[in-house]
């Protein structure tokens, strides 16, 4: 009997000291960057949609100044996460059509969950964390967001986020439209926007409420009225 008992204690002390393993911050939208010749992808945590603020930036300058070379010519960059109430997958496009609406959430949601892991879970635990990556690695941002080589892979199970910096990329924003897509019900909203800068800052512009959308339209009504007024 005691030494049975010896035995339970051993295990349980053994457990206690293995180290459990990060996970993914449900909910978390993870923006990346790779650009073709650099060795490493940068990946930050952005916190949950719910959590942004209309203006939210994030000055990420020196990251990816020191990943990227000193310029940000021909960077390709995108924002990606999934929430699993409800079946969120959350996307960006260069705003000129809608993004694939995956049928299969668990996948995409597992492909999210493994960007930027390397051995001991992801690295994204919660807003403002952040890693560079190996961007020969599998899980690094390119292979999973721009490599249709594998299922396991955010891209095919959802669309390519990516939007690519211009090159040379010395003034003004590159820009890339977000999108909520509920899977598998293929319902999907606009969620906003983000920009980033030549040098190397990130702004979110939420999209406009019904009710603003409602007032402008007012607004265009009563200008076309005051339009006709003036020329009858």
């Amino acid at each position: 009997m005691k030494q049975k008992i010896k035995v339970l204690v051993a295990a349980a002390i053994m457990a206690a000291s293995i180290p459990a393993q990060a996970a993914y911050h449900n909910g978390d939208l993870l923006i990346g960057f790779s650009k073709a010749g650099s060795s490493t992808d940068y990946i930050y945590d952005l916190g949950t949609l719910s959590s942004l603020t209309v203006g939210a930036s994030w000055d990420l300058s020196a990251a990816l100044n020191s990943n990227f070379s000193t310029n940000l010519n021909g960077v390709s960059w995108g924002v990606v996460g999934s929430l699993v109430s409800g079946s969120h997958v959350y996307q960006t496009t260069d705003g000129s059509s809608l993004p694939l609406n995956g049928g299969d959430f668990n996948s995409v949601k597992t492909a999210v969950s493994s960007i930027g892991s390397v051995g001991n879970g992801s690295p994204f635990t919660g807003a403002g964390t952040s890693a560079s990556i190996d961007r020969s690695a599998a899980n690094s941002w390119a292979n999973q967001t721009a490599t249709s080589g594998l299922t396991t892979y955010f891209f095919p199970n959802a669309s390519n986020p990516n939007v690519v910096t211009p090159s040379p990329f010395t003034s003004g924003s590159s820009y890339a439209a977000l999108w909520d897509s509920v899977t598998p019900s293929g319902l999907q909203r606009d969620a906003g926007s983000f920009t980033l800068s030549s040098v190397g800052l990130v702004t979110y512009v939420p999209e406009p409420s019904s009710a603003a959308l409602a007032a402008a339209g007012l607004a265009l009504v009563s200008l076309r009225k005051q339009f006709r007024r003036k020329n009858a």
